[in-house]
Formats: C-alpha cells, sequence, structure tokens
C-alpha cells in the first residue's frame, strides 16, 4: 500500500530574515509566537509592550534585543520591517492602522476586528498603503488539518459529504477579563478557528444555521457554547460544536471527514490538556487507496508552538512575491462572514445565506 507523506511541520519559506516588532508580551506571545519564530529563524528585532517588565522578561528569554518603551518608536525604526500584533481587538485596530501607515507589513490576531466593517476598512488601508495584511488563523497549519487538507485535495475521500468538528473542553475564560466581558464569546473567539478551517477544507458555505447557550452560573457575558451548521448545497454539510464548559474534565476535540470515497477522523490534541495539548491522532480509510481499510499515520508538530510558523511564513514569502497570502485581510474577510451569518442566525432563529452579510 503507497501511503502518503503526511509530516506537516510548517517549513519556512523563501526568506526568514524580515525584521520583526511584536507587539505585546502576554502569554500566547510567551507560549507560541516566539517559541515558533525561534525554531524557525526569524529574525526578532524588537518588542513591546504597556507592561514594560513584560516585555524585558521575553526579550531577555529568547532574546530579542530592542525593548521599545513606546509603540510610536517601534514604528519609526526602519529596521522594523513586519509588525506582529498580539493584543485584544478593541486595541488592535488602531495599532494596525498606525503601523499600516508607517509603512509596514501587518500580522494580526483572529478576528481582524471586533466588527466585519472594521476588518473592511483595515483591508482597504493596507491597499492603500501597498502593504500586506495577514491573520494570524494558525488553525490553517495545525498538523492534522494540513494533513486532511492534502488527502481532500489528492482525492483519497473524494466528494465530501459531511464534515463535523466536535470541542468539548474547559475555559477559564476570566483569564483574560476583556474576554469574559465580552458580548461575543465562542464564536467569535474560539468557533472561528474551525470556521476558517472547513473554508480552508471545503470552499465557501451557501449559509448559516446556529444556536448558542451559556450555564446559568457562568461568570461570562457572552456565549460559550454554539452548534453551527454551514450549508454547501445538497452536496456537502459541515458540522461545529464547540463548548468551553466541560464540567468533568474530560476533554476532547474530535473531527470526521466524510466522502463518496472514504473518511478521514482524528483528534485535536491541543485541547485535551489546553493549553499544553499533545499530539494529533489521524486516521483514514480510501476505497480505492487503502481497499477500504482505515490506516493510522503519526504526525510530527504540535498546534502550539509549531503552527504559529506558518501565518508569520506566509505573510513574509507574500513581501517576497508581491501575492495575497492564503491568511490575508482580504481572505480573512469571508470568515467573518460567516461569524456575523452564525451570530445573526442565532438572533433570528433561521438559516442565513451568506448573501446576505454586506
Amino acid at each position: 500500500m503507497n501511503l502518503p507523506d503526511l509530516q506537516f511541520t510548517p517549513a519556512v519559506g523563501l526568506r526568514t530574515d524580515f525584521p520583526i516588532g511584536v507587539v505585546g508580551a502576554g502569554g500566547i506571545v510567551a507560549a507560541a509566537h516566539l517559541p515558533a519564530y525561534q525554531r524557525a529563524g526569524f529574525k526578532v528585532e524588537g518588542i513591546f509592550d504597556l507592561i514594560p517588565e513584560r516585555a524585558e522578561r521575553l526579550a531577555a528569554r529568547f532574546p530579542i534585543r530592542k525593548v521599545f518603551q513606546e509603540l510610536d518608536d517601534m514604528l519609526r525604526d526602519p529596521e522594523i520591517q513586519i509588525v506582529d500584533i498580539a493584543v485584544p481587538p478593541s486595541a488592535q485596530s488602531q495599532i494596525a492602522v498606525e503601523a499600516l501607515s508607517a509603512g509596514k507589513h501587518v500580522l494580526c490576531q483572529k478576528p481582524l476586528a471586533e466588527t466585519l466593517s472594521d476588518a473592511r476598512l483595515l483591508v482597504a488601508i493596507a491597499a492603500k498603503e501597498n502593504r500586506q495584511l495577514a491573520v494570524n488563523e494558525n488553525m490553517r497549519w495545525e498538523p492534522a488539518m494540513r494533513a486532511s487538507r492534502y488527502l481532500i485535495n489528492e482525492g483519497w475521500i473524494g466528494s465530501a459529504m459531511l464534515a463535523t468538528l466536535h470541542v468539548n473542553y474547559r475555559e477559564e475564560w476570566n483569564a483574560w477579563p476583556w474576554l469574559e466581558q465580552s458580548e461575543r464569546l465562542t464564536i467569535l473567539y474560539d468557533a472561528i478557528h474551525p470556521i476558517y478551517s472547513f473554508r480552508m477544507l471545503f470552499g465557501e458555505p451557501t449559509g448559516v444555521f446556529c444556536c448558542t447557550g451559556r450555564s446559568q452560573e457562568q461568570r461570562e457575558r457572552g456565549e460559550t457554547r454554539a452548534l453551527i451548521t454551514m450549508e454547501y448545497s445538497e452536496r456537502l454539510t459541515g458540522f461545529i460544536q464547540n463548548s468551553s464548559q466541560n464540567p468533568s474534565g474530560d476533554n476532547f476535540a474530535t473531527f470526521r471527514f466524510d466522502g463518496t470515497e472514504g473518511s478521514i477522523k482524528g483528534t485535536l490534541g491541543i485541547w485535551y490538556d489546553y493549553p499544553v495539548g499533545r499530539a494529533d491522532t489521524l486516521e483514514f480509510s480510501s476505497k480505492t487507496r487503502t481497499g477500504g481499510f482505515w490506516v493510522s499515520k503519526k504526525l510530527e508538530g504540535r498546534w502550539i508552538p509549531d503552527a504559529f510558523i506558518g501565518p508569520m511564513s506566509a505573510l513574509m514569502d507574500a513581501i517576497v512575491t508581491g501575492e495575497e497570502p492564503e491568511n490575508s485581510g482580504k481572505e480573512h474577510l469571508k470568515t467573518l462572514q460567516v461569524v456575523e451569518a452564525a451570530y445573526r442566525s442565532e438572533s433570528e432563529k433561521r438559516m442565513v445565506s451568506l448573501q446576505e452579510i454586506v
């Protein structure tokens, strides 16, 4: 049996030496951004945080040559070519505008902005300034999703019919007070990962149906459970179940993609012991390629930090080629359209066509 090579630890691209300035020195930068960039050989030239001591600690740990005392100092520095923003969305938009206007290329966190209209404004500013704007859609480079993408694109399961992804874990949202107070929570900040992953794997849905939930005792203002159906006409249905209220400690995250010729299934390790995680698992069966037998493949790398190499590498390649990266701000607008459709569906209790989201 001739099995494919499914080792998808993200490789660096055309260049690695664009000097990066990181805005924010919080937990995700320490756990994911900087370890990934160090592993890839990227050049992190400077870092800024509103709490200088946090930036100084990370600069000493990785190491980083410059600790900027003011954001303007970073944006005026001619050596900084890419600004990697890792702050809450309420602050991200203004920083991105200033960075783009200063002639920097920008990598933003997801969501690009809190509203679709604000995100469109950022995309327009990037185009006006002729700068690349990318979004840290790191699940695109998550090992199991990248392997699934290869198998689907190479025809191992034929035409996709049903895509399901179930995430059920316990998240202490009070670790991020701004998220705990957000009126939009699970869809915009958590389920957005599988939403853009389904778009990567299967293309654009025609409609979205969504219902959400919350527990009586939760402190969070926003929804902590979401069930999202993505309709792709009669040929394919996508279903995402995302809950951050697992009370039992038996976290799980599973996916299964069924097609006319076979299936792919597995687990997403990060949610089993979040945020440390474990390795993903992957199995696949194909009528024509495996004789209908299930085959398991070991996957190298972890979502954190390895998948964080991909978004930055794609941005650097786009700077070299002038082409739009797969995680561009413009592309991300389509993800935010699905997010908006999900919230409208939940509010109006009906299937919402993507054509309604303008």
